[in-house]
């Protein structure tokens, strides 16, 4: 098995560009809709996509049952056969279900997976900023950090991010739109991209280690 840090440096040279969160297309019955799945993997990558994210909040990770959810990435992974880099939502209620998710998508072929803060309640900085640690130390490939405080409360600040570039494992940060971002104060060296007609209409900062992703309108 490689180590991870063998996969940190497969991995970051594929970390560019656009990568759109994609739907999880269902059946009225609630299942897993794989044919309109395969068709929009095909259509993104067909459209010139760095990457495709899955389970994040367009994907609705967070009202899917655990089968149609884990369904959702392996097909996701044997349709993408590598083309582009697979970027998994792992973010759960507990550390346990965020384990379980993180093995699963590294099990069917994931390449990156996203992590946001812990939801629901309240954490002070030093526990946030501790359970990211604690996690990307047992996380079984690399680590974007996803900060989306509008939906779980749970700010990754600037003060967090400049410690936590050099956690093992964390290769990336994205903050979600329409939050300011401490992205480009912490990645030292990061430059800014020209906005890609693929869909989105802000630029993304690369610094030389990883990615960091600005906010933009997906």
């Amino acid at each position: 098995m490689a180590s991870r840090s063998s996969d940190v440096a497969a991995v970051l040279p594929r970390l560019k560009g656009v990568v759109p969160p994609a739907i999880t297309p269902l059946t009225a019955q609630g299942e897993l809709d794989a044919e309109g799945l395969s068709a929009l993997i095909e259509h993104l990558v067909g459209g010139g996509v760095h990457g495709v994210f899955m389970m994040g909040t367009t994907g609705e990770a967070y009202i899917l049952p655990d089968a149609v959810r884990h369904a959702a990435v392996r097909h996701a992974a044997e349709a993408l056969q590598g083309r582009v880099p697979l970027y998994v939502g792992i973010g759960d209620s507990s550390q346990e279900r965020t384990l379980a998710n993180a093995a699963q998508a590294a099990e069917v072929g994931a390449d990156v997976l996203v992590l946001i803060s812990p939801p629901y309640l309240d954490y002070v900085e030093a526990e946030r900023e501790r359970y990211f640690v604690e996690l990307a130390q047992r996380l079984p490939l690399p680590v974007l950090l996803y900060n989306i405080p509008q939906v779980n409360k749970n700010p990754v600040t600037p003060a967090m991010l400049r410690r936590l570039v050099s956690a093992p494992n964390v290769v990336a940060s994205r903050t979600a739109p329409a939050m300011p971002s401490p992205t480009a104060a912490c990645w030292p060296g990061c430059r800014r991209n020209t906005p890609s007609s693929a869909g989105s209409r802000a630029g993304t900062s690369w610094p030389p280690r990883a990615c960091c992703w600005a906010p933009m309108a997906w």
